[in-house]
């Protein structure tokens, strides 16, 4: 059974921050925080048996890419690993990563990476 929550690291730079395991189905993704920095925070998953982290999409297909404060839904065959990547930031940023098992679970089939 996953976690009802998993705090991911967000970089302070560009960079990646460590990941987690997820083990699939629908969650809500939250990116909070005080200093963005004019960063880009992308949720990335890695499927199993491969090294290539690929961009996570939400529901509505769109790649799940934040500049500010802000959540997005989205479902995913697991297990798979979750991150967080940074790009563009003039500085260090300041911004905290949740996500919520199960949230937003009424809304539909899981789609595999």
């Amino acid at each position: 059974m996953y976690p009802s929550k998993l705090n991911l690291a967000v970089p302070a730079a560009a960079t990646f921050g460590a990941a987690q395991e997820w083990d699939g189905g629908w969650g809500t993704v939250f990116f909070v925080g005080s200093t963005w920095a004019s960063a880009t925070l992308k949720l990335q998953a890695k499927p199993p048996g491969s090294t290539r982290y690929l961009g996570v999409t939400d529901e509505f297909g769109a790649a799940i890419e934040l500049v500010a404060n802000g959540y997005r839904n989205f479902t995913l065959a697991g297990p798979v690993d979750l991150r967080v990547g940074s790009s563009g930031s003039t500085g260090t940023t300041a911004v905290d990563c949740c996500l919520l098992a199960g949230w937003a679970e009424t809304r539909g089939k899981t789609r595999a990476l």
